[in-house]
């Protein structure tokens, strides 16, 4: 019980009522030829009436209760808000046809494009970015990643891609796969739930990526964006979404990886995509404030970072006019200290 007495958003009750019409009309048990009991849909009506809170009828598509109930899967997103500001000479190259191999400099990934390049999921997105010229240039690649390098692709590969160091070196390790999130644990802190808290297994599988990762996500004090929900859903009109859309999806990489991104910009993100996507998203920005990591006998390594974040109750806080006055009124150095 909450002491805020706030009850649940409008989009939150919708949705939980259409999920009881859905797994209510959804499968029905009915017994085959052999006498065993099976699960198959209802097909005597193809829509299914369900009730919104204001007395309104969704018309529920035939086939969504079989969606709901079997094919939707968890997924999971997570960025490094961490800027590469520093040559530590991280082997991060491409293997040319001849045999030869071009690593890339510190220019090229300098600033939020390393980040960029390493944004895990189940592997990593089908990224490429450089920058070129003082110029961020990301190439998004949305189909799925390619198998093993072959004569003309030499990146968005899912085994030995270079840009994101799985290929293979004078190190011994081979040709390895992508790194990727395992799974994730968040869960309210202290009594009201006003502290989040997350810890996100995953893995990589030679030195050199987990050089990589360490940087970005296992760093205590660094910021990381952690994002989560169900895909696909069913949304409140009662049509079957596909799309899992992120905060980059929304803010663009140009702004999200860059200075100008502020941390309310990123929390009226994650609270816009919670409406739009009837409560099927969620998200948090944390600080890493523990992270660890063991070697396999494969080389690899399993890896965990845990996170801190404002909970929900803090986000929502609205600060008065008179104190964004006076905050205007502060000289550059003293807000810099006042906002830490």
């Amino acid at each position: 019980m909450s002491i805020f007495k706030q009850s649940f958003p409008e989009f939150v009750q919708r949705q939980i009522a259409l999920r009881e019409k859905l797994i209510g009309a959804g499968t029905t048990l009915e017994t085959n030829l052999k006498g065993d009991s099976i699960l198959t849909r209802r097909t005597k009506s193809r829509t299914t009436p369900s009730t919104s809170l204001n007395g309104t009828s969704i018309t529920i598509d035939a086939g969504l209760s079989y969606n709901y109930l079997f094919n939707k899967q968890c997924a999971i997103r997570m960025t490094s808000m961490a800027d590469y500001v520093e040559n530590v000479g991280l082997d991060i190259g491409i293997n040319n046809e001849d045999g030869t191999r071009s690593n890339s400099k510190f220019a090229s990934l300098k600033g939020g494009t390393l980040a960029q390049n390493f944004i895990l999921q189940g592997g990593v997105l089908s990224d490429f970015a450089r920058n070129i010229k003082g110029e961020r240039r990301p190439k998004r690649v949305t189909t799925p990643r390619d198998s093993f390098p072959r004569p003309g692709q030499k990146t968005s590969l899912s085994y030995g891609d270079g840009g994101i160091v799985s290929d293979a070196t004078s190190d011994g390790y081979g040709i390895v796969p992508m790194p990727g999130i395992i799974d994730a644990n968040i869960r309210t802190k202290s009594a009201y739930g006003s502290l989040r808290e997350a810890k996100i297994n995953f893995a990589c599988h030679n030195q050199r990526q987990l050089e990589v990762l360490e940087m970005l996500y296992m760093r205590p004090g660094y910021m990381v964006l952690l994002e989560w929900g169900w895909s696909p859903y069913v949304g409140n009109d009662g049509k079957l979404v596909n799309e899992f859309k992120t905060v980059e999806d929304v803010i663009s990489s140009n702004v999200l990886f860059s200075t100008k991104v502020t941390q309310q910009d990123v929390f009226r993100t994650i609270d816009k995509l919670k409406e739009t996507s009837s409560g099927n998203y969620d998200g948090m920005l944390g600080f890493v404030k523990n992270f660890g990591y063991k070697a396999r006998s494969d080389g690899g390594f399993d890896c965990f970072t845990e996170l801190i974040s404002v909970g929900e109750v803090l986000d929502s806080l609205k600060t008065g006019v008179n104190n964004k006055l006076v905050f205007d009124d502060l000289s550059e150095d003293t807000r810099q200290t006042v906002s830490g």
